[in-house]
């Protein structure tokens, strides 16, 4: 009992495993054709249970009735609220008959039995389902791909599906971009482009972009440009390197498919969000051998960051006091060097995962209590820790002096105050660094400023602080007490720098 795929996609040559009994699959459609031709296929094979929500209208429906005899169609009944029993139940009570279920949910629903797949846990009690009984289960959502919620919730869930992928109309091919497919060992990742055959079947059509024989790389070689900046004063580059005067002049100098490199410094005060779009073009637009490295000039990356611009297409990040001979050696020993992740369709699933730059310093409690579940959640899919540091002032101060000496460095450090407690959120910090970082923050022990300390590392304790921060009526707000001033920076060559009140102008005396 399993579903083959080389004989539905013309020219797929077992890149991707069959399907076997006891996996649950997630596809997000945005045209049931697609899915018409899979259901076909999979009845052609396999006893098929398709399942919706009765109040999906009828043009939204797959009709089955060319279908072989053993594939029926059910409809879930609603109902004001889903539990994971009744769920599983009902699984068993209708599917056990068959081989194959497929369920369709439309995300333009607001009904409960949605609510409940989407974001009470009812996908892993479905796929848990799968494996104790050893039937396939076919989860498809009807939508935009691209709609943020359900991005969100594909970020969150994919790790409860044996594969995740979408599947939409191009111009002019179909598009089946898999995000994973677990394969034993391996992870599968594909972005596959498929053309309609007669009777219901696929086939693949050649990315144009991965076709090499048009081009020929340079190996040792290729040309290596840096953008002004990404040396210093004191760095003499190599006689045979070019220098760019802007970012945006690779445009007119590196080609598709070439293998060239490219060096971007990054310094304080540059956006994240800058440096990936720079990044997520080149690679876009240059195929998969341009190597781009990232040199860290006064401040490293965050390690979140670093991640984000893999993903973008960056070949390396290089730290920061690297000194510049270890740089032209690393550039020179990647020669041949590819770039095998897969880059996602869309900019907007690398900025989906930033934290908003205005996120940073003082919040007002309410605030600050829906923020750091936000923060807290986005860090969990992103796969980073976090801290959260609950005390109260230290002897002599108040929370006000405590809430001042708190100079934020970067987007997701948080603070707060109840007007008892104190509370400092540190985005992508681990418990082991909590210190090391407070210390930092505040310029010095942070045994000398807090007492009866409490530290927090889970989404649910973020929850459960917010709602004890909500259901107090009251709260202070300090936002007038705690006026932003200019700060110097001391450099360090730690993550964190120290920051300090810089000097007011001297005034001009006036002769009497």
């Amino acid at each position: 009992m399993r579903i083959e795929f080389d004989n539905f996609i013309d020219g797929l040559e077992h890149q991707i495993p069959d399907i076997e009994p006891g996996q649950l699959h997630l596809v997000v459609v945005e045209q049931l054709e697609w899915l018409s031709r899979l259901v076909w296929h999979v009845c052609a094979q396999q006893s098929l249970l398709y399942m919706v929500e009765s109040h999906l209208p009828e043009d939204h429906r797959l009709d089955l009735s060319s279908c072989r005899k053993g594939s029926d169609i059910a409809e879930w009944k609603p109902a004001k609220h889903y539990t994971h029993e009744g769920f599983g139940r009902a699984l068993s009570s209708l599917g056990n008959s068959y081989d194959v279920i497929c369920m369709q949910f439309s995300t333009q629903s607001n009904s409960a039995l949605l609510e409940f797949m989407l974001n009470q846990g009812g996908l892993l009690t479905a796929r848990r389902w799968a494996r104790n009984q050893q039937k396939i289960l076919l989860v498809i959502l009807d939508g935009d791909k691209d709609e943020p919620q359900l991005r969100s919730f594909l970020a969150a869930n994919a790790c409860h599906c044996h594969s995740s992928s979408s599947i939409y109309q191009g111009q002019p091919y179909w598009r089946w971009d898999i995000s994973h497919w677990f394969d034993g060992a391996h992870v599968i990742q594909r972005n596959l482009r498929l053309e309609a055959q007669p009777e219901g079947r696929f086939a693949v059509v050649e990315d144009p972009s991965t076709n090499t024989e048009n081009y020929s790389l340079q190996s040792e070689q290729a040309p290596v440009y840096y953008v002004n900046g990404a040396l210093d004063g004191s760095d003499v580059a190599p006689i045979e390197w070019y220098m760019l005067d802007q970012s945006d002049e690779w445009l007119d100098h590196l080609t598709p498919m070439s293998d060239d490199a490219l060096i971007i410094g990054y310094f304080r005060g540059q956006t994240m969000q800058r440096l990936l779009r720079d990044v997520y073009e080149v690679r876009k637009v240059c195929g998969p051998y341009v190597r781009l490295y990232i040199r860290e000039r006064d401040q490293a990356i965050r390690h979140h960051d670093e991640r984000l611009l893999m993903q973008a297409g960056a070949t390396m990040v290089l730290p920061f006091g690297l000194r510049f001979s270890q740089v032209v050696s690393l550039v020179e020993n990647s020669v041949d060097w590819r770039y095998n992740r897969r880059l996602p369709e869309h900019f907007d699933e690398l900025t989906d995962q930033l934290v908003p730059e205005h996120l940073q310093g003082y919040l007002p409690a309410h605030d600050f209590a829906e923020q750091i579940v936000f923060l807290s959640q986005l860090a969990e899919r992103q796969g980073v820790d976090f801290t959260l540091v609950r005390a109260k002032p230290g002897s002599g101060m108040t929370c006000v002096d405590v809430l001042k000496a708190f100079k934020h460095r970067r987007e997701g450090d948080l603070s707060s105050s109840d007007g008892h407690w104190v509370y400092f959120f540190l985005f992508a910090c681990r418990a082991a660094d909590a210190d090391r970082a407070l210390t930092f923050l505040f310029g010095l022990p942070v045994q000398t400023l807090l007492r009866e300390e409490e530290r927090m590392h889970s989404v649910y304790l973020m929850q459960t602080t917010r709602d004890q921060l909500l259901s107090k009526p009251r709260i202070p707000d300090f936002s007038e007490q705690l006026q932003l001033v200019d700060g110097t920076v001391e450099r360090d060559s730690e993550a964190y720098d120290r920051f300090f009140p810089s000097p007011r102008p001297a005034k001009p005396a006036k002769l009497q």
